[in-house]
């Protein structure tokens, strides 16, 4: 596979964080919709949360039972407003150093566990895996990263890192939460 720019911004908490809670397996698994650091007036960047949402696709309770409600990050589950989304709210403070990392835009000084979690959760044959592990293990990726960017080898070696930092704002959950009726 061939590395060439991405269009735009990629939810990096997606990409990097997820893979942390390595739910990872068979046709049975289902991928959040969207994951977040931030849930607007409950969760703050430095709480080291994961708020990711899913869709409730077909078998959705099947995969939520066996690998959602069960997970030892797991701390709060959330109704959607428009029911057919759930939110979970996982404690990633286990990583705190490695978010600190990603949070500064330096994923190549995230610990070599870490990264190897991450690299781990994607298959092999992915695109995305090639870029994933060309921003976590750079050194071998410069060269292409060079001529793609039309930018000089020494600077990307300075530089270290082959992507850029989080977007705050892409990484605000403003969803709205179902109200509890409590008459």
């Amino acid at each position: 596979m061939m590395i060439q720019t991405y269009p735009k911004y990629f939810q990096k908490s997606l990409f990097f964080l997820y893979p942390l809670l390595e739910i990872k397996g068979g046709y049975d698994i289902q991928v959040p919709k969207n994951s977040y650091l931030i849930l607007e007036g409950k969760v703050k960047i430095n709480d080291y949360k994961l708020i990711c949402v899913f869709k409730k696709l077909k078998n959705f309770e099947n995969f939520e039972k066996k690998y959602i409600l069960k997970h030892k990050f797991l701390l709060e589950t959330i109704e959607l407003e428009n029911s057919k989304e759930i939110m979970y709210i996982f404690d990633l403070s286990k990583f705190k150093y490695d978010i600190d990392r990603f949070l500064e835009g330096k994923y190549t000084h995230m610990r070599f566990d870490t990264k190897v979690i991450i690299k781990n959760f994607y298959s092999p044959d992915n695109i995305i895996a090639y870029y994933i592990i060309s921003f976590l293990f750079p050194d071998k990726h410069y060269e292409t990263y060079s001529r793609i960017l039309n930018v000089p080898v020494k600077v990307l070696e300075e530089t270290k890192e082959l992507t850029d930092i989080y977007d705050e704002n892409k990484e605000t959950c403003k969803i709205l939460i179902k109200k509890l009726d409590v008459n």
